[in-house]
């Protein structure tokens, strides 16, 4: 149904698109994301959800990490041991967008990359700490937790101020 892993994003990285959904959530630094040509902004508050066959992009500061997580588009049947979760994480996929955390989902996260981190190996571990951080994320997002909009493309001026000066 799903993996997850701990990546560090690279300061440019190359637009692509695959046939599963993506969760990815910041868990220290900054990044950005360009998704069907819009922008957003990630940190450790901030997670983007990315549907399955969308263009996208994530590119990321100095020091970063994220938390990705990989969701099977395809839809298991009724009767599969899954499909429940399978249901309610879907519904997180219906269009991209950037997605507040608070505290708790914050912290949930949080203790989730040191314990991804602590057993690398172990693969069980890793998917079922992702469901549970994608099934409060649904929990939150049925409650009104906030979204933020990708915004169209354009200059941003604290990157364009931030080359300047390194250039």
């Amino acid at each position: 149904m799903l993996s997850a892993r701990l990546q560090t994003l690279p300061e440019y990285t190359h637009q692509h698109r695959h046939d599963h959904h993506q969760a990815v959530i910041g868990v220290y630094g900054g990044a950005e994301v360009s998704v069907d040509g819009r922008e957003g902004r990630l940190d450790t508050w901030r997670a983007c959800l990315v549907p399955a066959n969308i263009r996208h992009e994530f590119s990321g500061g100095r020091e970063n990490q994220v938390l990705v997580i990989d969701v099977d588009a395809r839809n298991p049947q009724p009767q599969d041991i899954h499909y429940q979760d399978f249901v309610a994480v879907s519904r997180l996929f219906r269009q991209p967008v950037v997605v507040g955390l608070d505290a708790h989902l914050q912290q949930l996260v949080q203790v989730s990359a040191t314990e991804i981190r602590r057993s690398d190996t172990e693969q069980g571990i890793r998917d079922h700490l992702a469901t549970a951080i994608l099934l409060a994320l649904s929990d939150r997002l049925d409650k009104g937790a906030e979204t933020l909009p990708l915004r169209r493309a354009g200059l941003d001026p604290e990157n364009l101020r931030q080359y300047v000066l390194e250039n």
